[in-house]
């Protein structure tokens, strides 16, 4: 006899890598028949993949949380929260049960155990296919790896997902044929850097063996590839910058400098020079005229001088990224920073993240708008608001057009405007 299906909410929220693992677990639990459903329905139970990775993030995770404890519903907390701050969780939901993040297999035998005595029936199979319909947005996330190698002081998400585990070449292509199989258009590779993928294994394969693996496959898909810290990339540039020729790789990369002075860096633990960061910039550059470029700045870490924040100014002005994500420092429990002397106030460190916000989408408006008239291939990935499709272009530049049209297919489009962050464009005739 197999057990009943259940109804379950599952969310989740913080980096790709997380989403990705979340719907690695929902495509088992689809595969034993049970059902999903959205926020505003009558459910079973919840899994709920968390993120901690500052302190704002934990709280809104923290009132989550509470909230499905309040559902009086068997009750699933997964990802990096639970490492982190378990007391707090157990404090607002003493019936909840925590896993740390990378346990898929645990967590399903546990909810297939729970199901089957719930329902005194017997467990259903677990050969059953590990993957979703086809998505309603032709977006997939691959995990090839989680952990890291890195020792940042401000860090808490190495604590969660500890030292790095990389995934089998084999297992990870044939992850990407499946979802590429059940119609996903863009596929997002992921881990917490994917620069050190497979540095747990042996000398090969790195991640420009995936790249080039990956693009083999036979279908209508285009590649992105996630983060990467630039201590790793420096070991892999000249590989590297041979897959982004690649005809299936997106050719865009996410390289997180986070401070324009050498010294914060050096107290971030971060490896690596903001020279070092421009080789890596003006290498890919090089070969790819193109290529857009995303990195990270934090502002308000401890120590922080009106000169060194400058320093981050002046790096962002000269290195001119696509996208910039801002964040604000945030001491996290345990964390080398955290302990430091000189924390930077509140107000300041928020002051700092507004000027390099303006400048961001200062730098964004011109990359864009010199794009204004050009007409150009691009792929179709999402339906994000209603009368509307979102595109991407080769260097995975952002494109909106104003009617909905089939996802995961190739248009030529002409650009005819664009927003602080995106392109807005027609079909062009």
């Amino acid at each position: 006899m197999i057990a009943t299906p259940m109804r379950i909410l599952l969310e989740a929220y913080g980096c790709t890598l997380n989403k990705g693992e979340a719907n690695e677990l929902a495509g088992l639990l689809h595969g034993q028949g049970h059902e999903f459903v959205n926020h505003d329905e009558d459910y079973d139970w919840a899994v709920l993949f968390t993120c901690g990775v500052i302190e704002t993030t934990e709280q809104k995770m923290l009132k989550r949380i509470s909230q499905l404890a309040g559902e009086n519903k068997k009750l699933f907390v997964c990802g990096c929260l639970g490492p982190i701050c378990e007391s707090k969780i157990l404090k607002v939901a003493p019936e909840a049960m925590l896993f740390p993040p990378a346990s898929n297999t645990q967590i399903l035998e546990v909810i297939t155990t729970a199901i089957s005595s719930c329902s005194n029936s017997s467990p259903m199979p677990s050969s059953a296919p590990s993957m979703m319909p086809a998505p309603e947005n032709k977006v997939g996330i691959l995990p090839i790896a989680t952990g890291c190698l890195g020792d940042c002081a401000y860090c808490i998400t190495r604590f969660a997902r500890g030292p790095l585990k990389s995934r089998q070449l084999a297992d990870i292509k044939s992850r990407a044929r499946a979802l590429i199989n059940s119609g996903v258009a863009e596929l997002q590779i992921t881990a917490q850097d994917t620069a050190v993928y497979g540095m747990d294994i042996g000398e090969k394969p790195r991640l420009p063996d995936i790249m080039n693996s990956i693009s083999q496959l036979d279908a209508n898909f285009m590649a992105r590839v996630g983060m990467m810290n630039p201590a790793a990339t420096l070991e892999i540039l000249e590989p590297l910058i041979q897959a982004f020729g690649n005809d299936r790789i997106f050719k865009f990369i996410h390289l997180p400098v986070q401070s324009g002075s050498d010294e914060i860096l050096q107290n971030m633990g971060r490896k690596y020079t903001t020279s070092d960061l421009f080789n890596i910039i003006e290498s890919l550059r090089h070969a790819y005229p193109d290529m857009t470029i995303s990195t990270d700045i934090i502002t308000g870490f401890p120590g922080e001088t009106d000169d060194q924040f400058q320093d981050s100014v002046e790096l962002v002005k000269k290195l001119e990224p696509d996208i910039i994500n801002v964040t604000r420092f945030s001491p996290r429990p345990g964390t080398t920073a955290a302990k430091m002397k000189d924390q930077i106030s509140g107000w300041k460190s928020k002051d700092r993240s507004r000027i390099i916000t303006s400048l961001r989408f200062e730098i964004s408006r011109k990359k864009l708008s010199a794009r204004i008239e050009e007409k150009m291939k691009v792929i179709a990935t999402e339906y994000r608001k209603p009368g509307t499709t979102f595109l991407r272009t080769g260097n995975y530049q952002p494109v909106v057009v104003d009617q909905e049209i089939a996802l995961g297919e190739w248009y030529f489009i002409k650009i005819i405007g664009n927003t602080d962050t995106h392109l807005i464009g027609e079909l062009a005739r």
